[in-house]
């Protein structure tokens, strides 16, 4: 007689078992479906934020360079034109842009800023080979074909560079010379070897560039040196050598 009523209580067990079940399994599937929607509302945004339009702003090359950047493009969707992205792969493709600035003008359009670098010596390499560097040291790309910047040579090593730019930043500073005039340099052990037009030349030690050249151009603006140039051995900290660039007598 007990065996209707084990049936009963198995059966109602059951049902309990899968009203719990679907209790627990129900948030589940319904957030299953939310992010299944929301993933194709954002898949369906994505592309309709599409880039199909842009203005570059920048000189002709960079512009041109950007221009073809952007039409060789696969996809122009919002996740890969996001400006981030975009800035990252065009400083990498570009060694002629410094920087550029890139944004969104909803719903298909980029704005773009190209800020160019501008080189302020040749670098030499141990091959031979010249480059560009511009004014933080970096020797970013080697001269094309038919390129022949009025630029001064850097005929040293390229750890040497980043050392080489504080010493042209102290060449600029300094209000004795032109920088025009000023035709290459190289590095010995103790000091660089500055050279300038008609002969003259300034041997300047490594890491005391800026107070050493401060100190020789005072010394140049006074009246009995201004008018010539000179060949300057400032490697000494107690007495500098100083003699005309086409002359053999130490003064």
């Amino acid at each position: 007689m007990s065996r209707p009523n084990q049936r009963r209580i198995g059966e109602e067990t059951r049902r309990l078992r899968r009203r719990h079940a679907w209790r627990l399994i129900r948030p589940v599937l319904t957030a299953g479906g939310v992010l299944v929607s929301l993933g194709a509302t954002l898949w369906g945004l994505n592309g309709a934020l599409s880039v199909s339009h842009w203005q570059i702003d920048g000189n002709t090359d960079l512009k041109a360079r950007i221009e073809q950047q952007l039409q060789q493009m696969n996809h122009r969707d919002y996740l890969h034109t996001r400006p981030a992205r975009l800035r990252e792969q065009w400083l990498a493709a570009i060694p002629d842009l410094a920087d550029v600035r890139i944004s969104r003008r909803l719903p298909d359009a980029l704005q773009v800023t190209a800020v160019a670098r501008t080189p302020v010596a040749l670098w030499q390499d141990e091959a031979g080979h010249i480059h560009l560097v511009d004014g933080k040291g970096h020797a970013y790309r080697p001269i094309a074909a038919g390129e022949s910047p009025d630029l001064p040579m850097l005929r040293i090593r390229k750890n040497q560079l980043s050392q080489a730019r504080l010493l042209l930043e102290a060449l600029a500073a300094q209000r004795i010379r032109d920088l025009q005039a000023l035709s290459e340099i190289r590095s010995s052990n103790q000091a660089w070897l500055v050279y300038f037009s008609r002969g003259e030349r300034w041997m300047i030690p490594h890491r005391r560039e800026a107070r050493v050249l401060q100190k020789l151009a005072d010394l140049l603006s006074r009246p009995r040196w201004r008018s010539r140039v000179w060949r300057v051995d400032a490697r000494m900290t107690s007495r500098w050598f100083l003699r005309p660039a086409k002359h053999e007598g130490v003064i």
